[in-house]
């Protein structure tokens, strides 16, 4: 009686799942687990590490309008308004060519413990645009926020400079190890209170 090693085994059966679902496809079937080339690669290596986790890229970015909550990590984030300012309440002009945009913001944490906050930005086509360093001069500003607790609700706004255009997006980023990047489309958010 022949004996067949685990590793031959394990590479057999790799590639009996690949030409299955590679004959799948060439029927028009819709394969159930698709193959990446990756797995392919380390099926057919068995020195390869275990860990595939690393190879499983971020979930694309997905784009929201205003109003709509919006999760990321275990918290839910929702724009309520926004709106251009030429000067803060203590007088402070922003940089020439830009305006002080207000996002005001509601942030909910739904998950079982302490969770740090998404990293916000502005994008404008190629254009980003960081909180600006002049929040703290706002009342009820969120820039410096870092965590909220199980259950916390912070409402307040997001301070930044830029060009007075409606045509802006807010980039929320989670924390790591998450990978979770969402968009929330601003132009519908601007007259509302």
């Amino acid at each position: 009686m022949m004996k067949i090693s685990y590793k031959w085994a394990s590479l057999f059966f790799a590639l009996a799942l690949i030409n299955g679902a590679a004959c799948r496809q060439a029927a028009n079937e819709q394969p159930t687990t698709p193959v990446k080339p990756e797995m392919a690669q380390k099926a057919n290596n068995p020195a390869a590490s275990e860990d595939v986790s690393a190879d499983v890229p971020p979930p694309p970015p997905t784009t929201f309008r205003a109003g709509i909550v919006v999760p990321v990590g275990t918290i839910g984030y929702r724009v309520e308004s926004a709106q251009f300012v030429e000067k803060l309440e203590d007088g402070a002009k922003p940089a020439a060519g830009r305006q002080f945009l207000l996002v005001k913001i509601a942030a909910r944490n739904t998950g079982p413990k302490e969770s740090p906050v998404a990293a916000f930005k502005i994008i404008q086509g190629n254009n980003e645009y960081l909180p600006s360093n002049q929040a703290a001069k706002v009342n009820g500003s969120l820039n410096s926020l870092t965590q909220l607790t199980k259950d916390e609700l912070k409402s307040g706004v997001l301070v930044f400079e830029t060009p007075a255009t409606k045509n802006l997006k807010l980039q929320l980023n989670s924390a790591p190890p998450l990978k979770d990047q969402m968009f929330i489309e601003l132009a519908d958010a601007f007259g509302k209170k």
